[in-house]
């Protein structure tokens, strides 16, 4: 290897931890502590959903639910929005990869945590490579944190409303 490639290797690693640190230091109180919490419980379901049964895991997210008891300074949308960005952050800076299903309930549990009802969509597609499944929520039928037309490309597996 070159001393050119190391040093444009070092140059583009350099920009990106700068980066991150910038994004990091843009984040309030409140975002850290969400992150901190979407670390903790995209752990805590991994384990649950290697222990126990599917249902059980699925019960303690919705038992997260509570009254909005506290008023919203922002719209339920943008609070989704951010709250669905921290815990992609924390699921890919994890002691392991997070798939979609354990982010997915870490987000419903948030959400619900703050008085937001999302529904859980899980769905599969064929692929080369065979079935692939994936998780997602949906807020008043509008997936969260997806690409767009995301619902078309999966069959419905399962469809959890949010409190049922």
């Amino acid at each position: 290897m070159s001393w050119l490639t190391i040093d444009s290797c070092a140059s583009m690693t350099a920009r990106r931890l700068r980066q991150r640190v910038r994004t990091a230091s843009d984040l309030s109180f409140g975002d850290w502590l969400t992150l901190i919490q979407a670390w903790v419980l995209s752990l805590a379901i991994d384990l649950g959903l290697r222990w126990l049964p599917f249902r059980k895991v699925r019960g303690f997210v919705e038992n997260a639910a509570r009254p909005a008891d506290r008023r919203r300074e922002t719209e339920p949308t943008e609070a989704i929005e951010r709250t669905a960005w921290l815990v992609q952050i924390a699921g890919r800076h994890h002691l392991y990869p997070m798939g979609c299903l354990r982010r997915t309930l870490a987000l419903q549990w948030l959400l619900s945590r703050s008085g937001i009802c999302a529904d859980l969509r899980i769905g599969v597609e064929r692929s080369e490579a065979g079935l692939v499944a994936h998780a997602w929520l949906e807020y008043q039928g509008q997936p969260i944190g997806q690409l767009e037309g995301i619902e078309g490309h999966f069959l419905p597996l399962a469809a959890v409303e949010a409190g049922r």
